[in-house]
Formats: structure tokens, sequence, C-alpha cells
């Protein structure tokens, strides 16, 4: 009788788990076309909605991401199918919840010798680009954009040669490319001069891991008011190698616009979890 109940107590909670995961069906995904039409609805909603505005919007998009977790690598090459599931990734961060799944990266050429992993259909494209001024030794560029095209974050790759003087703010009369922390502080001054205000910005450079593939950097971060760029937020990172520094110059452009809804206000102005995927993917290509 007790091996009866210990039975029938497991099986009612297999099906209670099973239906608080199913949402109304009680039967999970089969594939991911199946997946991404039970999650449109609930990433719909979180998509419009303000953050965790009422309880079922948190709990609907981790529902969501609940059911198409299990096909995000098997659905990896379907540009659309990953771009809602990287979307529904970022619209539960926002919502206040914490998947630890990873975003959909497609690895891309972003440099001579240099590869990064942009979010699928989020955006996300890698380009030439223009470097911050002074900033001129770039290799190349990525950017997310908004809905109306206009850039919302840049990050550019620069990179400086080994036994070459380069020359920010001047004020340290030029420095080694193989002098990471010289660079930083060369530039963290001439950024600091080209803004019309600055709010807040590192006091000294500070070393701290950029990705798997540049473990130590040297950084700095500075924001406040640009003449033709608004409100934005300036992160450099220098990375020494055996054979070059590079330069990863990140640039967000906190200003919202007319018609963002509250989760790309959010992203743009307060925390981009997709940007922290992207700089954390960064590494040397192994081509």
């Amino acid at each position: 009788m007790r091996t009866s109940r210990r039975i029938a107590s497991s099986l009612i909670a297999a099906f209670v788990a099973a239906v608080a995961f199913a949402g109304d069906d009680n039967t999970l995904p089969a594939n991911p076309a199946e997946a991404l039409t039970r999650a449109t609805p609930a990433i719909e909603a979180a998509r419009k909605a303000k953050s965790a505005e009422t309880p079922d919007i948190p709990k609907g998009i981790r529902r969501a991401v609940d059911w198409m977790q299990p096909f995000a690598k098997k659905a990896a090459d379907d540009e659309a199918w990953s771009g809602a599931w990287n979307e529904a990734l970022t619209l539960s961060r926002f919502h206040g919840n914490k998947p630890t799944a990873d975003y959909t990266l497609k690895t891309t050429l972003v440099a001579t010798g240099m590869q990064v992993g942009l979010p699928a259909g989020r955006h996300w494209n890698a380009n030439a680009g223009a470097p911050r001024p002074g900033h001129l030794r770039q290799y190349g560029g990525i950017q997310r954009v908004r809905s109306d095209g206009s850039v919302a974050v840049s990050i550019s790759v620069c990179v400086y040669s080994f036994n070459t003087l380069y020359t920010g703010s001047g004020r340290q009369g030029g420095v080694g490319g193989e002098n990471a922390t010289g660079l930083a502080k060369e530039f963290l001054d001439y950024d600091k001069a080209l803004l019309a205000k600055v709010d807040s910005a590192s006091t000294t450079i500070a070393a701290r891991p950029l990705s798997k593939g540049f473990g130590r950097a040297q950084f700095y971060e500075i924001v406040g008011t640009s003449k033709d760029l608004g409100r934005v937020r300036l992160r450099s990172y220098f990375a020494k190698t055996s054979e070059r520094t590079y330069a990863f110059d990140v640039t967000q452009l906190l200003d919202a616009h007319a018609g963002d809804t509250p989760a790309e206000t959010w992203q743009n102005g307060v925390d981009d979890p997709e940007l922290d995927a992207v700089l954390g993917s960064l590494e040397e290509s192994k081509k």
C-alpha cells in the first residue's frame, strides 16, 4: 500500500510539473515550430509590457523560454526562429527573470584575425564603421541598430602595432603600441575631452576580463553627453597579445527614441545583455 501511494504521489508531482511547464496544454512541444507557436503570444505580450507589469508577464515569458530552450541548438540555422529565441531571452531578463540559457550567436569575422558572435535575428551586424575621433587605427566595427535603422550601440576594433608611438590626449608624449595600460590612459583623457559634459568617468585604469579570448584587458568607462550623439556610455578595453594590442571601443547611445518599447528603452539605456554576449564572444580567429 505504501509503495502504491509513493508511486501515485510521484505521478501526480510529475503531472503537475508538466502542466506548469506546458501551460494550458498537457503535452510539451514536439518540435521547434510548435515551441515557437506556443511561445509567440508570450513574447508579444512581454515586448509591449512594462517590466513585470503584471505577474503573468514574467511567468509567461519564462515559460516561453522553457518551451524553446530544448530546440535552440537544433533550430540555430533558422534565422527567424533564432531571432525569436534571442528576443525571448532578452525580454525574460527585462522582466526580472534570470535565464541561464545562451543566446544563439552567429560567428562573424569583424577584422583580419578577429571574430565575434552576433545574436541572430536581432539587428546586429559587422562592418567597417567609423572609429571614435582620434582612434584612427580601426580594422573593423560592430553595430546594433534600432527598428528605425538608427544606431543603438557600436563597437570599433582598433589595432596598435608594437614599437610604434600613438598619441591621443598627448599628455604622455606618445605611447608605444605594446603598452596597453599607457594607451588606455592616453585615450581616457582624450575621450573625456571630446564630450560636452562628463557625468562620470573612471579615475584609474582597471584590469578586467573582456572575454574567454581576452582574459585580461585595460579598461575605462565614461558616461556623459556628446554634442553629436546625445547621452552616451563609452567603454574601452585594451587587450595585449603576443603580436599587437587590440582596442575595443564600445559606444552606447542612451537617449530614448519616440516609439521605443519599454524593453527597448531598457536595453538601449540601462542594461544590454545581448551586448554582454557579443563582447564575451570576441576572440582571435582560428583561421
